[in-house]
C-alpha cells in the first residue's frame, strides 16, 4: 500500500537565528528550493507512528531498527562525552526529551537536465546524524579550504558530529 505522505511545513517569517549573545535575530528570507526524495520517519513515541496494517514485518523490522540506531546514538554521545573528558553519561541527560528521529531518505537518480532539485547545502541540526550510505553515493563535503568533495561511500555506519556540539 502506498499513501501520499505529508510534508513538515514551517513559515518562514516565523524562523528565528540564536546569536552568540543568546537573543535572537529574525532569519533571513529563504529561497524555495526544490528537493526530489522519497522519506519514511519514526519517532521515539511508538504510538504516534504509522505503519501499513497489513504488513506486521515492516512494523517489526522499524521499531527494531529504531531501537538500534538510538542504542548507537547513546554510545556516540558516551565517547563524544569521553573525549571531552567529562563524565560518560554526562549527554544522556541534557537529550533525554529530544526528538530522536529516525528518517530513512532515498534520492533517485535525476536526469541532468533537472537542474537544483538535490538537497541544498545543509548543517544538521542534531548532535549526531547517524549516516548509513548506499554503494550510490551522492554524498558531498565542504572541506576547509570551502571546496565540496564528493565523500566515498564507507561500509557501515558513518557519525557525523554536527555544528551543534
Amino acid at each position: 500500500m502506498i499513501v501520499v505522505g505529508r510534508e513538515q511545513i514551517f513559515n518562514p517569517d516565523d524562523m528565528l537565528v540564536l546569536r552568540h549573545d543568546g537573543k535572537f535575530n529574525k532569519a533571513p528570507t529563504m529561497k524555495l528550493h526544490q528537493s526530489l526524495k522519497e522519506s519514511y520517519e519514526l519517532g521515539r513515541v511508538p504510538s504516534l507512528n504509522q505503519f501499513p496494517a497489513d504488513w506486521p514485518e515492516f512494523k517489526n523490522f522499524w521499531e527494531t531498527f529504531y531501537v538500534t540506531c538510538n542504542d548507537l546514538y547513546l554510545k556516540v554521545l558516551s565517547a563524544l562525552a569521553l573525549g571531552f573528558g567529562l563524565p560518560e553519561k554526562f549527554f544522556e541527560s541534557l537529550c533525554d526529551n529530544g526528538d530522536n528521529t529516525l528518517k530513512m531518505m532515498h534520492y533517485p537518480l535525476v536526469p541532468t537536465s533537472l537542474k537544483g532539485v538535490r538537497m541544498m547545502a545543509h548543517t544538521d541540526l542534531e548532535i549526531v546524524t547517524l549516516l548509513l550510505q548506499d554503494s550510490a553515493g551522492g554524498l558531498e563535503l565542504k572541506n576547509t579550504a570551502g571546496e565540496w568533495v564528493k565523500a566515498t561511500p564507507v561500509p557501515g555506519v558513518a557519525p557525523n558530529i554536527v555544528s551543534l556540539i
